[in-house]
Order: C-alpha cells, then sequence, then structure tokens
C-alpha cells in the first residue's frame, strides 16, 4: 500500500510487484470500482491474475460503461506455482491484480521479473550440470535469506559451478566457493570468467578445492545448496530414503560444526537439505550436535519445501543462526 522502493530482480520467489489500490470488503470493493479509475488510459491492453472470481467480468463491464477501447488479454502462457494454481503471463500494458486473503486485495502490477535475463544466465554460461544444479532464482533467494549485503562476502560451501556464487557477484557481494570436485570448482572459475565479461561485474571471489569440513576462511554469511544425496532415477523404498539421510548427516554435522567455530558472532547458514518420500533430515539432531539454532523469521516458519511433481529427492530450505 506504501510506496517503497523496491527492486523485484533482487527476489528469486517474487513474480510481480504492484501497487495496492483497494483493500477491503466486497460491498465496499464494488463501489470502489463504480467509482474510481482503475487503469489511466482510454485505450489499452490489460490483463488480470488472482484468486478472487468475477472480477474478469466486473472489469469488462466497468471499461465498457467508461467507454474506454480495453483489450483483455488471458494469456495462454503462465508457470504454476507449488500449489498448483497456474499464474498466466499476459503480454498488456496494465497488469491487475485482485486476491482474497482475509480481505479483498486489488491493484496494479508496477514491475516484473526478468525471466529472460536469469534464464540467459542459467543456459548460456559455459558450463552446465543439469542434474545437479539450481536455478539462478532459488540461489537468490538463499542469498537473500542469508542476509549478506553488497560488500560482505559470502561463503557457498558445496559451490558445484558457481550458480549461487554468480547470482552473489551481480548483486555486488564477494565470494567463497568450495567445493571437493576438481572439475566443479574449474566449471564455477570459467562461469565466474564468462560473467565478468558477459556481466561486467567485478567482485573478488576465491575458488577452493576442499573439503567444507576442513576449511578455515573468513565470511559474513553461508548460503548454500548442500549435496541432496546420490542421483536417483527412481523412488525410493523408506529403508533406502533413511539410509541416504542417514549418510547426510553425518556428512553436514562435521561442516556445520566447522562453520561455527569459524564464525562466533550472529552470522545466519541459509542451506538446503534432501527430503525424500515424507523422510526428512533430522534436523532437531543437527541442531543439538553442532549448536546451531533454526532462525526464527517473523512469518516464517522453517524448514520450507521446494520441490517439483517429478523430482524423487526435493529439497528443505534452513535457516540456521548461532
Amino acid at each position: 500500500e506504501k510506496d517503497i522502493k523496491l527492486d523485484i530482480q533482487e527476489f528469486g520467489g517474487v513474480l510481480r510487484l504492484g501497487k495496492i489500490l483497494f483493500k477491503g470488503n466486497l460491498g465496499n470493493f464494488k463501489r470502489f470500482l463504480e467509482k474510481e479509475e482503475v487503469v489511466p488510459a482510454d485505450k489499452f491492453k490489460w490483463s488480470l491474475f488472482g484468486n478472487f472470481p468475477d472480477v474478469e467480468d466486473w472489469l469488462i463491464d466497468k471499461f465498457k460503461k467508461e467507454r474506454k477501447k480495453a483489450m483483455i488479454r488471458r494469456g495462454s502462457k503462465g508457470i504454476k506455482n507449488q500449489g498448483g494454481e497456474f499464474l498466466p503471463l499476459g503480454n498488456a500494458e496494465f497488469q491487475l491484480f485482485c486476491f482474497f486473503q482475509t480481505e479483498i486485495l486489488f491493484g496494479l502490477v508496477e514491475q516484473d521479473y526478468d525471466y529472460a535475463d536469469s534464464k540467459k544466465r542459467d543456459m548460456q554460461k559455459p558450463v552446465r550440470r543439469e542434474e545437479l544444479a539450481i536455478s539462478p532464482r532459488l540461489a537468490k533467494i538463499l542469498i537473500n535469506l542469508s542476509q549478506v549485503k553488497p560488500g560482505q562476502r559470502l561463503l557457498d560451501c558445496f559451490c558445484g559451478v558457481g550458480v549461487i556464487l554468480q547470482e552473489a557477484l551481480i548483486k555486488g557481494i564477494d565470494v567463497i566457493g568450495v567445493d571437493v570436485d576438481k572439475e566443479a570448482i574449474a566449471g564455477a572459475k570459467e562461469n565466474i570468467n564468462w560473467l565478468t565479461q558477459n556481466y561486467k561485474v567485478y567482485r573478488d571471489y576465491q575458488l577452493y578445492n576442499k573439503d567444507s569440513a576442513q576449511i578455515n576462511v573468513s565470511f559474513d554469511g553461508v548460503a548454500t545448496e548442500s549435496s541432496l544425496g546420490e542421483l536417483v532415477k527412481s523412488k525410493q523404498s523408506n529403508d533406502d530414503a533413511q539410509r541416504i539421510l542417514a549418510n547426510f548427516e553425518r556428512q553436514i554435522i562435521g561442516v556445520l560444526r566447522n562453520l561455527k567455530q569459524l564464525k562466533k558472532n550472529d552470522t545466519k547458514i541459509a542451506i538446503t537439505f534432501p527430503y525424500i518420500r515424507d523422510n526428512c533430515v533430522d534436523f532437531e539432531r543437527i541442531c543439538r550436535e553442532t549448536g546451531l539454532e533454526i532462525y526464527d523469521l517473523r512469518d516464517i516458519k522453517f524448514p520450507i519445501k521446494e520441490f517439483r511433481e517429478d523430482q524423487f529427492i526435493s529439497r528443505e530450505i534452513f535457516v540456521f543462526e548461532w
């Protein structure tokens, strides 16, 4: 509702940002539509998204009464959120939204996420690992959850070919990447060089081919996609799932213990853990054996499940602090 300076490209999980023009009950909303000008133009293309029924028909009638040449674009292309809801990406000059939570929220979209630029960094970088990679959008989410700011230093202790490192560098953050896979570190270096040339990013970066349980580096926060376990091509039995998770817990506890002894102050670790067939990592054990705590972030309750229907191994997002 308020005028706040936000850049949607800084977010990872946000599709659109918009100004709320109305908030209230149904009766007041209908009166608002009758009296107020919603779109400040007489000839335009518009689209609508949200979860409140009938609003599209109301707007069509409204624009007709106002004698506006308003062409609706419903958009066949779009994306599905994790709840299965289809969110159209209509090609329109004015995008409107209408959601019902505890009350009706109606407004005008002001910013869209730039999918093309994000896709370019993902698909055109020289080294890709399809089975092991995370998306630039998830990388941004983890970086934001780490609360590392531009000019500070971010550690990715399972950096792979450097997706998180790239997104952090673009945000003006210095980075340290660590991975036990020598080829992954070589790929991360190649990708960062490509990023430097194509995005004119000149921040400090360091890469180490080491075990993160044994590193000794200085950092302000951690954002990392931990190794989610062995690659599988079929559903796992509960016994197999528990075996994979037990192996994971043994490895990650050593890494987290080391990180805690390297950094003593109020540091955040944004990290993903594997989630297999309703089996999850015993994070209470991890907290107990490492001395870490789950970060309390206002209305967000960790872990956050992140998954696709076709995945056999999904992930949970945690933020730890100490």
